[in-house]
């Protein structure tokens, strides 16, 4: 835990504690577990973030382009 984050829980109040709380456990209760697999391989993060080949390649051009900057 970071340190601003622990500055930051010292100051909720207990409502909002437990509310934090809560929404941690359904977000650990929601992650699969360690010896699942994804249920689909990307080649690439672009082709996993957008819906189309095309797009993939837009973001896959314009990220090469920013990185020459």
């Amino acid at each position: 835990m970071t340190k601003n984050f622990s500055l930051l829980e010292t100051r909720m109040s207990p409502e909002a504690r437990a509310r934090s709380d809560e929404l941690h456990r359904e977000h650990v209760a929601e992650m699969p577990s360690k010896g699942s697999r994804p249920s689909k391989a990307y080649a690439s993060v672009w082709d996993a973030v957008s819906d189309t080949s095309a797009e993939a390649a837009n973001l896959r051009v314009r990220s090469e382009l920013m990185q020459q900057h």
